[in-house]
């Protein structure tokens, strides 16, 4: 897989997809639109319904299939059975080559979210518009042409494909220009074309032809990249080559499983200091999470990046809501969340006091709150605990033992009180 094919399902670029409203986290924030669709089932059944859309993604910007979700009302519900697993990626080529050409590039994978799998195809845009559908079937039509509109695949209409067809021949025409350059550099009489159609290779010094059974093999390779500089073309005959029907169908793609981070997994991560994606991802994941007062600082130093690069990968996310504005703030100037050591006259004073000790010696176990005032008090009390003050390991794990035990289930002041304390510690440990 291509580092283009491993963003396509990268954990920041599902997020915008997989954002859940904060009164109802099965429900999600994001609408069909030209460049995604949702589907509550997989069912092989409905293939050319599948392809059809995959035509319309691939004439236009491209996008995103999602299987697991309801469109009215969004619900993520994931899918209930491994069919989507089980589908065979090469019957699914076969069946878009024999139905539209030229080839639909795509890719299959797996996302979790909310415990939940849903199935994903990204299709690309094509680079040789437009595909066009070669045989009729029971939803698409042979000579058709379909494009991807704000939420529908439809035939296309004829602004669209005059845009289409002028930016093809404009890219020709650049092709061309290329070529004639590339010969002029090594010169006419050291160079030749090759006819991928017959496999006839023609130049000034001669002619030969190359067998029709390795005429596909190149037409991939012609097509796909080999080397580590994408930039630079390759071309290479490798191993034994078949073809079906006389159109060659593209290797088995391999499914990518990926799962979504949420809060929790930002906290166990920090709480562990063990990165279970890439650590900018985590960063990025927070400008989607209800509250920007997570742990940040831990990821940023992992991330070998500076500030204002972060700054600027966040500024450039697409998502809704406070947290990013929250997020972008944090990474200019970080809040203080300490508390402050100084006795007062409250009742809680001396108590904060004294656990405060019992932090700093190791001796302050969560299984000694009575109640919800004395983890309270307890997480004030992490929140006044200073530079090398605290052993690094002890400190981590009571605070991780509260956050399995409480946040889920407490009021939002305790899990508040819970963030705002890993925070202070974060920032300590960190910055």
């Amino acid at each position: 897989m291509t580092i283009r094919d491993k963003k396509i399902f990268s954990v920041s670029a599902l997020a915008p997809i997989f954002q859940s409203e904060k009164e109802n986290s099965d429900k999600l924030i994001s609408r069909e639109n030209s460049t995604l669709e949702f589907k509550e089932s997989f069912n092989w059944e409905n293939r050319a319904k599948y392809a059809k859309t995959m035509a319309a993604f691939s004439n236009a910007k491209g996008g995103y299939i999602v299987f697991g979700v309801t469109n009215c009302p969004r619900k993520a519900k994931g899918l209930n059975d491994d069919r989507f697993e089980r589908i065979d990626p090469a019957r699914i080529a076969e069946y878009l080559n024999e139905y539209f050409n030229p080839e639909i590039e795509w890719e299959i994978g797996t996302h979790e979210f909310l415990g939940k799998k849903f199935g994903l195809i990204y299709i690309f845009e094509s680079e040789n518009k437009p595909v066009i559908c070669s045989k009729s079937s029971s939803d698409t039509t042979e000579g058709a042409i379909y494009y991807r509109y704000r939420g529908r695949s439809q035939a296309i209409k004829y602004a669209e494909l005059s845009s289409i067809i002028r930016e093809q021949r404009s890219k020709d025409q650049e092709t061309i220009l290329q070529h004639i350059k590339k010969i002029g550099d090594i010169g006419v009489r050291n160079t030749a074309i090759l006819d991928i159609n017959t496999g006839l290779t023609q130049g000034a010094a001669g002619a030969f032809i190359i067998d029709e059974s390795l005429l596909p093999k190149i037409k991939f390779i012609k097509e796909g990249h080999f080397v580590e500089n994408s930039s630079i073309p390759a071309m290479k005959l490798i191993g034994k080559v078949e073809t079906i029907n006389g159109v060659f169908i593209k290797p088995t793609r391999k499914i990518t499983f990926t799962k979504a981070i949420r809060t929790p997994d930002i906290f166990e991560a920090f709480y562990d200091q063990k990165l279970q994606h890439d650590s900018l991802e985590y960063i990025k994941q927070v400008a989607f999470e209800s509250s920007a007062n997570l742990p940040l600082h831990y990821f940023i130093s992992k991330s070998g990046l500076k500030i204002e690069e972060i700054y600027s990968i966040i500024e450039n996310l697409n998502t809704r809501g406070q947290t990013k504005k929250h997020l972008l703030q944090r990474l200019k100037k970080d809040y203080d969340f300490s508390y402050s050591k100084k006795e007062t006259k409250h009742p809680s004073s001396p108590l904060r006091l004294k656990r405060l000790s019992e932090l700093q010696s190791k001796k302050c176990l969560t299984t000694s709150f009575n109640n919800k005032d004395d983890l309270y008090i307890a997480l004030r009390a992490v929140r006044m605990l200073q530079k090398n003050e605290f052993n690094k390991k002890y400190l981590l794990g009571f605070l991780k033992d509260i956050f399995n035990k409480y946040y889920q289930n407490s009021s939002s002041a305790i899990a508040n009180e819970i963030r705002m304390a890993t925070c202070h510690i974060d920032n300590i440990l960190n910055t």
